[in-house]
């Protein structure tokens, strides 16, 4: 049997966009998570939104050192030891007997998550041919929206035992299938060609092109390997032709993270339940449809991400989101009626969620990791991710607390505004569809 590449790409394609499946479930399930054990610990707000963002601290925290263990190491072999030590993590939360136990376990999750989440986009993004680049990233989104439906999928189902160990334990079937099937896949070619393996680097491109294809990205990399471009990665993201993309990157993520994607997420039960629904069973319900719709809206973006300009179709999901996300503060002012608010916010939530699955959500993780040149590519990835997840985890961490002081409709306010900055962002994006990750670079340095 003559195994092509074609199907060598969907394998690579399906195995590491599983690993956006560990970071999804851990979105979703502790809205479920949090409600459950509410009813069996006496916790304060304080404590419930630091539990809730613990798991995003711990991928900042990730995120100081991946971008180096990546250069290092390899994009392959982070991404098996993140798995390897999120299973050991998925014990210790699932053990734990208080809240500062169940912080610490999300913590570590959250360490494990983020050494996953930022080789994985990494690794799709160097290995997959241009033509499929936009579609593997986005297979990536696609399973992190699995991960947040089957997780609020698993809540839904306990909601009545509120069993939460049972919530935490599940996620080892997703890992230990991760960890059995990445030991498999070959190295970045790219990151190969970096470290001078380029028979090595030769072997993966062959794999995942056809003879042609293959010898022509190898040329563009080897013509990058020049004196001027083996400048230290830390001395690199200063120098004028990197600072433009890494500035983008870091903008993009944090904007992506502050329009309030991950905090609606990890709170929508809770903020059905102010809107209008009476309860825990009618909240879960409103948060499984919301999981669903997200999931279902990622589809089509796996064809749209290769078949128009990325840029164009993230601009035009933004309007969609900011249109949303004032309907949201209307309603939350207007509307006095608790039935009429409840179906309303609903409605504009799932409104909301379908045009950032369709844009921001499915196109952040490509446009992030290929916008940065292959040089700067981890540690670039690496300050972006740390300074987007510092964002989303300081949202999550004080979304309570917020909600207390401004009410829902000052935190929609605050997200509408962060969605106008970055509609405006989407004009400095150069154009990425169909063109190789050299050629985008080659656009930077011209226009340094």
């Amino acid at each position: 049997m003559v195994i092509t590449s074609r199907t060598v790409n969907v394998i690579l394609n399906f195995s590491i966009s599983l690993a956006g499946c560990l970071y999804g479930y851990n979105i979703g399930a502790i809205s479920g998570i949090l409600l459950f054990v509410q009813k069996q610990m006496l916790i304060s707000h304080a404590e419930a939104s630091f539990f809730v963002s613990a798991f995003l601290w711990g991928i900042v925290f990730a995120m100081i050192a991946s971008g180096l263990l990546a250069e290092k190491f390899g994009r392959k072999k982070i991404i098996l030891f993140g798995v390897f030590t999120e299973i050991i993590s998925i014990f210790v939360m699932g053990s734990s007997s208080d809240i500062h136990q169940l912080m610490i376990g999300r913590f570590m999750i959250g360490v494990s998550c983020g050494l996953i989440t930022f080789s994985a986009p990494i690794y799709l993004t160097e290995a997959l041919p241009e033509h499929i680049r936009g579609r593997g990233t986005v297979a990536y989104q696609l399973f992190i929206t699995f991960g947040i439906l089957f997780a609020t999928i698993v809540c839904w189902y306990y909601v009545n035992s509120a069993s939460w160990r049972a919530v935490v334990y599940i996620e080892l079937l997703p890992a230990i299938f991760l960890l059995s099937i990445a030991f498999l896949i070959p190295e970045s070619p790219r990151w190969l060609a970096l470290q001078g393996k380029m028979a090595d680097a030769v072997r993966v491109l062959a794999l995942t092109r056809n003879k042609e294809s293959a010898e022509a990205i190898l040329n563009e990399i080897s013509q990058r390997q020049t004196d001027h471009y083996r400048i230290s990665h830390i001395k690199a993201i200063f120098k004028k032709e990197f600072i433009v993309p890494l500035v983008l990157a870091i903008l993009l993520g944090t904007l992506n993270q502050l329009t309030g994607i991950n905090a609606f997420l990890q709170y929508d039960a809770v903020i059905l339940l102010k809107s209008g629904f009476d309860t825990h069973n009618a909240a879960l319900t409103g948060s499984l449809l919301i999981a669903g719709l997200n999931f279902l809206m990622t589809i089509p973006s796996m064809y749209f991400a290769d078949h128009f300009e990325r840029k164009k179709l993230l601009r035009c999901t933004l309007i969609g989101v900011i249109f949303c996300l004032a309907g949201l503060v209307a309603s939350s002012l207007l509307i006095n009626s608790t039935s009429v608010k409840g179906v309303l916010v609903t409605a504009l939530l799932l409104g909301f969620i379908a045009c950032f699955a369709a844009g921001p959500g499915a196109l952040i993780w490509t446009l992030r990791s290929e916008i940065l040149p292959t040089k700067i590519r981890s540690i670039g990835l690496s300050l972006s991710l740390i300074m987007s997840s510092s964002a989303g985890a300081l949202f999550s961490a004080t979304f309570l607390p917020l909600q207390h002081r401004i009410g829902l409709d000052g935190i929609f306010i605050f997200c509408a505004c962060i969605a106008l900055l970055y509609f405006g962002l989407t004009f400095f994006l150069p154009k990425t569809s169909q063109r190789s990750l050299e050629e985008i670079e080659k656009h930077f340095i011209e226009k340094a």
